[in-house]
């Protein structure tokens, strides 16, 4: 059985993008594989602060409560459903539903609002 190579994750947080064709370029002069998963801006003149969310901070089952209650239209202004509703779709109970949003909606606010 083959091992695949290790892998390093990186995250730079450089003041513009130019000095990341000259880092990318030393990595690969060593032998390195480089790949680029994701580029965010940084603050904008307008006060934009695009913020990268890790969705991996989730289980599978608060993404999917997630991704039901938003399609059925529960965090649409005004609700289009409700908790009973949406906990009746994934045939859990209300407080079920209410647990797993509680804590999916933390672990996501934690990664914005902590950076």
């Amino acid at each position: 059985m083959q091992s695949s190579p290790p892998q390093l994750l990186l995250t730079l947080l450089l003041p513009s993008p130019q000095p990341l064709g000259k880092i990318v370029d030393q990595l690969e002069t060593v032998g390195e594989s480089v790949s680029l998963s994701c580029l965010v801006g940084a603050q904008s003149a307008d006060g934009a602060d695009p913020t990268v969310v890790d969705r991996g901070r989730l289980t599978d089952r608060q993404r999917e409560v997630l991704e039901i209650a938003y399609s059925m239209g529960y965090f649409a202004y005004p609700r289009e459903a409700d908790a009973s509703q949406v906990a009746e779709a994934l045939d859990i109970s209300r407080s079920t539903f209410a647990e797993h949003l509680a804590t999916a909606q933390h672990r996501l606010l934690a990664g914005v609002l902590d950076s």
